[in-house]
């Protein structure tokens, strides 16, 4: 949803200027400006912000319920190129998940499989 040609998708906390929009205001002058779908999707996921905030599930009003994580891999496409559309997808960026379990997979373990002295995991 940016003007950005070669644009790959939001960064970690960009949604904070929805929910914040003081933001907007003191920084003016380095914001960008919102187009229509911009404000569609600034709707959107502050009411599914506050929604998963009270009861535990982000919902919008006329917007797809978000899938439980199943082992199918589905999941909510929340905005599609510059556009606000929303859709339930599958498989995301399947290459680049193989990549990370394949590189993950031998480092996986519990906290318990290591020789730590028992107090260590107590609370005290």
């Amino acid at each position: 949803i940016s003007g950005f040609h070669d644009f790959a998708g939001v960064s970690h906390a960009d949604d904070l200027n929805y929910l914040l929009p003081i933001l907007n205001k003191k920084y003016h002058d380095h914001m960008l400006h919102n187009t229509e779908d911009d404000v569609t999707m600034i709707n959107i996921m502050s009411e599914m912000w506050a929604s998963f905030a009270t009861k535990g599930a982000p919902e919008a009003w006329q917007v797809t319920t978000w899938p439980d994580y199943k082992e199918s891999h589905r999941f909510l496409q929340l905005g599609v190129g510059k556009h606000s559309d929303i859709a339930e997808e599958s498989e995301f960026f399947p290459e680049r998940m193989a990549f990370w379990e394949e590189l993950t997979a031998n480092l996986t373990f519990s906290l318990t499989d290591l020789d730590f002295p028992q107090s260590f995991f107590k609370d005290d």
